[in-house]
């Protein structure tokens, strides 16, 4: 073992090291550890010599007999620098305390709490806070206390239509005045107002009779210019949707449980006739992209219908134990469709439109009758007849509760938001209607931004 290590070429002196044992260890009394500490520093920096003239250790250094004897056995050269050193320099503090670097310590984490908890402060004051009254109150006499119809919508014009018996009001959300666009003879039961919807170019609008008409009306002319689809349905209009791709295009559901999907340019003509519901359909919604149409009826099921079909994509019955009114699309994820049922039921339910697969059931113990994403916070508003006739503000896709809404003295049968998704308007069976502002100016402002972007973007294409 010992020639393994060249004792045969005599590097080393094995009887004066081992002579005492097998291992060599040194006594360190003589060791001058100010002397390795020293080293550290470069001899130009010291102002002394390693080395005498004679190669020997110079006394200023103050010789260590542990290192002479490590050269004498092993026959080694001891260089000047060490092979394991600090890096940088060493700096002795002679007035080191450990008592006050303890108190520093505990002042710079102390320090360091107080600026986080400063941050945490700042955030719960920022965080937003959803006004638990209505910023405005209107009375909306003679508005109906019917399920299944939808009364209410919000254009991107920034008006609020909504159906007061026989007729037709329009509210300006700028200047808060109020238009009456068009009555009907009171007598007859036939010309109630059922449905209404605004066209996304934002100018016409459809309404729905209970005579089975529907008329498309020019806002800004105040006239009617179109009727389409007279005599194709069987019984009440029911809803109304406009396509967002293709604003030619307007679909109907009637009490006759059937829907018609309308091309305005030709004229009284349906273009599709879809037969998938077995009772009134009173929900109506089409996907943001325009691709797929979601329908809800009063037998309980929710259909969904490619754009071009005539037979459902899915029909999907007894998930929901009660008539499926409330229908809403999601604006950020593509296929993601919310449905809410009735009395019944009182669950809301998430959809892959694509695969047909529930994707989440969560019990609002409460009636459903309308519901509407918030894009700027990422979350479901839904509004509730019997029993709590309040209006949620619910987190996805935890479903947290975020905000409670109260104030209609009854069921909330209709709700729509305001263009720059700030404000949503309910509508209640206590004939009022409440304006609830739901995002703040920050987010309003950020939204805005985006959609002129959008706006330049499109105009660059073009």
């Amino acid at each position: 073992m010992h020639s393994e290590f060249g004792m045969s070429q005599g590097y080393y002196n094995v009887d004066s090291i081992f002579s005492k044992g097998d291992r060599f260890i040194p006594s360190r009394t003589c060791s001058d550890f100010t002397y390795g500490t020293a080293l550290d520093y470069s001899p130009m920096d010291m102002n002394i010599s390693d080395t005498d003239s004679e190669g020997s250790y110079n006394s200023k250094c103050s010789e260590c007999a542990y290192k002479a004897l490590i050269q004498e056995n092993l026959s080694v050269e001891i260089k000047d620098s060490r092979i394991l050193r600090f890096k940088g320099t060493y700096k002795q503090n002679e007035n080191y305390n450990t008592m006050n670097t303890g108190k520093e310590l505990c002042s710079t984490v102390y320090e360091a709490y107080r600026r986080a908890q400063h941050i945490v402060e700042q955030k719960k004051r920022t965080k937003r806070r959803v006004p638990r009254k209505a910023e405005r109150i209107l009375d909306a006499p003679e508005l109906l206390d019917d399920y299944y119809l939808n009364l209410i919508d919000w254009g991107t014009s920034d008006k609020v239509a909504v159906c007061l018996g026989h007729s037709l009001y329009l509210w300006d959300a700028h200047t808060g005045e109020t238009d009456q666009l068009l009555t009907h003879d009171s007598d007859n039961t036939w010309n109630v107002l059922t449905a209404v919807a605004w066209s996304p170019l934002g100018k016409d609008i459809a309404i729905g009779c209970a005579d089975r008409s529907i008329q498309i009306w020019d806002t800004d002319a105040m006239k009617c210019k179109a009727k389409v689809g007279y005599n194709l349905h069987e019984a009440r209009i029911s809803a109304l949707a406009w396509n967002y791709r293709d604003p030619n295009v307007l679909a109907s559901g009637s009490r006759d449980s059937n829907i018609l999907n309308h091309d305005l340019r030709a004229g009284q003509r349906a273009v599709k006739k879809l037969q998938g519901h077995t009772q009134e359909v009173c929900g109506l919604k089409w996907s943001p992209e325009g691709t797929q149409l979601a329908s809800g009826g009063n037998d309980n099921s929710l259909c969904v219908w490619d754009i071009g079909g005539t037979i459902p994509r899915f029909v999907k019955q007894n998930y929901h134990q009660a008539a499926v009114k409330a229908l809403a699309w999601c604006p950020w994820k593509s296929n993601l469709l919310a449905t809410g049922g009735g009395t019944a039921d009182k669950c809301i339910k998430f959809w892959d439109t694509l695969t047909g697969e529930c994707i989440r059931s969560h019990q609002t113990e409460s009636q459903i009758c309308s519901m509407v994403f918030n894009p700027l916070e990422k979350e479901l508003i839904s509004s509730h007849g019997f029993t709590k006739n309040s209006i949620n503000i619910w987190s996805y896709p935890t479903m947290g509760i975020v905000a409670e809404l109260k104030g209609h003295k009854s069921r909330v049968l209709y709700m729509a938001m305001s263009p720059d998704a700030s404000t949503i308007v309910s509508g209640g069976a206590d004939e009022t209607l409440r304006f609830w502002k739901i995002n703040n100016e920050m987010k309003i402002s950020q939204k805005k931004n985006i959609d002129n972007f959008l706006v330049l973007v499109k105009n660059e294409i073009r």
